[in-house]
């Protein structure tokens, strides 16, 4: 017996009463907590940074609902063990943002870091829910221009120059230029770590040579370097060098050029001459003059002492003094504890020294030896048989 379209929905109905149970049972489970999103804004790491201060901005947020809580911290570390710093800021929202400026010191590689935590809603069940995100960035700033240069000619035609040192801590050294003409181009004449040097190269020719300086600053790659720009010039005069002298030999003349040796012939019918040699203070290439670059590899000595102290500049000479150290009354003494008094020289060491009552004795004797004398003198003049008689008693 066929059933009717009602008796076929009540027999649906039933069924779906019997199935309900077991669909609770197979209900979807709750759903899970979500940890908060991180957005960094800040630091860009697509090219290294010319400020020294790290900027780091962004914010956090919970992107299903909930608050951002507790405490929120940045990290700054610089991943050459040049230090670093951590701050923690107690928040509360659901997109709380974030700002820090952290200077820099050293040039190189840091890493930025992010650490927030949040609980999500009602559906959080668990304690707060802790996401961080990072960036590494490179700093390379340009140092500052060395100043205080001085250029002072010396007696053997050299140049002796000095400068006062960078502040920067990672100054890797400085390069020495000079050139005869201040409109044209710079030559290189060495790399120092030290700020002095000498220019002997001077002594090859005469002339007015001008200086300068640029420091090198270790960068965020080994092997290349940020140069600052030039220093203020500073000049020297240095006079030209003396006559050549020519000097005969059997057979031929040889002759000696300024800074070089010669050496005459020595056939029976030669002649020779000597060299000019000119000396370029350790030149290097000029490469930092003309581009503005510096290739490290003519440091690569000073890279390996790049972590050292700076150098203190030198004290400057007291020059001399015109008056004696010891003020009237504060006579010198000897060590046999006589007064040496003023004017009395010491000679020979402790064993020539004078006193004074050795000089005043040799004063008495002269005057004694000198009225001896003089008696001498009269005695000579008037002899006793030039005396007359004495007169009948």
């Amino acid at each position: 017996m066929s059933r009717g379209p009602r008796a076929r929905l009540a027999a649906l109905a039933g069924g779906a009463a019997l199935l309900a149970p077991l669909a609770l049972g197979l209900a979807a489970p709750p759903a899970q907590a979500v940890a908060p999103t991180i957005e960094l804004a800040s630091p860009d790491n697509a090219a290294p940074l010319a400020n020294p201060v790290v900027h780091v901005g962004g914010r956090a947020f919970m992107p299903s609902g909930g608050t951002v809580n507790g405490q929120l911290q940045i990290e700054v570390t610089s991943l050459e063990g040049h230090g670093g710093q951590k701050i923690a800021v107690n928040v509360s929202g659901n997109s709380v943002p974030f700002s820090w400026d952290y200077a820099t010191s050293y040039n190189g590689h840091y890493r930025v870091k992010v650490t927030a935590q949040g609980r999500d809603g009602a559906v959080d069940t668990t304690p707060s829910e802790t996401s961080s995100a990072s960036r590494d960035v490179a700093v390379e700033v340009k140092p500052a221009p060395p100043s205080g240069l001085t250029a002072k000619t010396t007696k053997a035609r050299s140049v002796d120059l000095a400068w006062k040192a960078n502040p920067e801590p990672d100054i890797v050294g400085y390069q020495l230029q000079r050139t005869l003409d201040p409109e044209g181009e710079w030559t290189a004449v060495a790399n120092t770590a030290d700020i002095a040097y000498t220019d002997t190269g001077t002594q090859a020719a005469g002339g007015t040579y001008s200086y300068r300086v640029v420091a090198v600053r270790s960068a965020s790659t080994s092997d290349q370097g940020i140069p600052s720009d030039p220093s203020e010039t500073a000049s020297a005069k240095v006079s030209g060098p003396p006559p050549t002298t020519t000097t005969t030999a059997k057979g031929g003349t040889g002759t000696g050029g300024t800074g070089g040796t010669g050496a005459g012939g020595a056939g029976a019918n030669g002649t020779g001459a000597g060299g000019t040699s000119t000396g370029t203070g350790n030149a290097t290439s000029p490469e930092l003059a003309r581009t503005g670059k510096v290739d490290l590899s003519g440091f690569s000595a000073l890279l390996q002492q790049s972590k050292r102290p700076t150098p203190k500049a030198e004290e400057a000479d007291p020059g001399f003094k015109d008056k004696l150290p010891f003020k009237p009354g504060e006579e010198p003494i000897g060590e046999d504890g006589t007064a040496l008094g003023v004017g009395v020289r010491e000679v020979g060491g402790s064993e020539g020294r004078q006193p004074v009552a050795f000089v005043a004795a040799s004063l008495l004797v002269t005057v004694v030896l000198m009225h001896v004398l003089w008696l001498k003198r009269q005695v000579d003049r008037h002899p006793l048989g030039d005396l007359p008689a004495d007169a009948p008693g």
